[in-house]
This record gives structure tokens, C-alpha cells and sequence, in this order.
């Protein structure tokens, strides 16, 4: 729809809602359309002013939680795999408008890549990683294959 399209059914939604509130106030503007969005801009301002206030919890009450939840997306550790020291870390990362999580890991000192990973899930992430990772390293000749099947199969 064109913008101007969308202006004209705005004007119009406007021009029924003042309507029905002029009726409903008994109040006739002979057709004076700026009066009738004035008139009705009030009432709405009154109504929203006399709507009673809601208790809830703070903004400072809720932030500390907001935050640990928003940092708890991010995570690494050290793991030992297979015997030796491995590295892995899960990061968030939006992709068409969706979130997602990149999972790498990587055994400095035994293998020269990295496994990595996306998924919509934090756990799915790291899983999947070390997936790839046992792939590439089976590929390379790092591990053997019932090594790997044992971690690709699960």
C-alpha cells in the first residue's frame, strides 16, 4: 500500500473515532473534522489520565535480573577431550531478525582448527561444535573412527 493510501485510512480511522465519540457526547461539529480530532484527542487524554496506576516492580528491581540473564548467553570453559585440554565457547548472534547461538571449540597445541556451530539453542551450540570438531579431527587422522563414532552418534 502507498503511504499516501496508508495516510488517507489513518484520516479516515481518526475521522470514524471522532465520530463515534461526538455521538456519544451528543456533541455535533457541523462537519468541522480539525474540531472533532481536537475534541476526541481530549477525551482520550482524560481517559488515559484517570486510568489507575499499576504497583509493579521497579526498574531497579528488575535490571539486576535483566542483566544476568542477557551475560548468561555468553559462555566458555576448558574441558579435557579426548586427553587433552580443549576450549569452548557459545556466543548469541541474530540472524534474519531471529536469535541464534555460534558455538566453537578448539584444542590448542593438538589441532589447528576449530569446530563450529549455529543453532537456536545455547546447549545445541556447543553440542553441535564438538560434532564438527570430531569430524575434522577424524578427517586429519587425529582420532579414529570408533573415537568418533562414539561422539557422532549421540
Amino acid at each position: 500500500m502507498s503511504p499516501q493510501g496508508m495516510t488517507r485510512n489513518a484520516q479516515s480511522a481518526t475521522e470514524k473515532l471522532s465520530s463515534n465519540i461526538a455521538l456519544a457526547f451528543g456533541l455535533d461539529f457541523g462537519g468541522n473534522t480539525t474540531m472533532r480530532t481536537f475534541v476526541s484527542f481530549l477525551v482520550a487524554l482524560s481517559l488515559i489520565a484517570l486510568m489507575p496506576r499499576c504497583q509493579g516492580q521497579g526498574v531497579q528491581d528488575l535490571l539486576p535480573a535483566l542483566v544476568e540473564r542477557i551475560v548468561g548467553l555468553w559462555h566458555s570453559d576448558e574441558v579435557e577431550f579426548m586427553g587433552h585440554s580443549c576450549r569452548y565457547s557459545q556466543r548469541p548472534s541474530f540472524y534474519r531478525w531471529e536469535l541464534y547461538f555460534n558455538g566453537r571449540m578448539w584444542c590448542p597445541g593438538w589441532a589447528p582448527f576449530t569446530g563450529r556451530s549455529r543453532t537456536r539453542s545455547p546447549s545445541g551450540a556447543i553440542e553441535h561444535a564438538t560434532r564438527d570438531f570430531v569430524q575434522k579431527a577424524l578427517q586429519r587422522g587425529l582420532i579414529s573412527e570408533e573415537d568418533a563414532r562414539i561422539w557422532l552418534e549421540h
